[in-house]
């Protein structure tokens, strides 16, 4: 716990790095491939329970995407909606983005408070990847839907 400013601030530096990166890339991962590897690359912080700097370590790699992948979802909503309405489309972005905060962060203590720290990170990346797969089965019923002849 004294530790818990610097690994915070190894966090955010990393997140920075992968960010800068994203945004000087021609072209980015989506949004989709993104999302999940986030998620995928928090579970394994579930494993270390030895000194600070070894969380630290084991944190980078999910934040080296957490700003890209903040980044191509912001991007990805800009480009499906329509100019005249982008700003109310971002703005329920920002909304969704809260609640998932919101209701996300609870979910995690309590598996945290009913099993140990480290399942915290196992459930947040669970999660991430339940919606990244909710996610991917909505594009994929999108494209299927689109590639289908409507018949009057």
């Amino acid at each position: 716990v004294d530790w818990a400013g610097v690994v915070i601030a190894v966090m955010c530096l990393a997140s920075l790095v992968g960010g800068i990166v994203h945004g000087v890339a021609r072209r980015s991962a989506s949004q989709l491939t993104l999302m999940a590897t986030l998620a995928a690359l928090t579970i394994p912080a579930a494993l270390v329970a030895g000194p600070w700097w070894l969380l630290a370590l084991v944190l980078v790699p999910s934040n080296l995407v957490c700003a890209p992948t903040l980044a191509a979802t912001t991007e990805r909503v800009s480009h499906l909606a329509p100019p005249d309405v982008r700003g109310e489309a971002m703005g329920v972005q920002d909304s969704a983005t809260r609640l998932g905060l919101a209701l996300g962060s609870p979910v995690v203590g309590f598996v945290m408070d009913h099993t140990s720290p480290g399942m915290g990170f196992v459930a947040a990346g669970v999660g991430g990847l339940a919606f990244a797969a909710a996610g991917a089965a909505l594009s994929l019923r999108d494209t299927s839907e689109e590639s289908t002849p409507q018949h009057a």
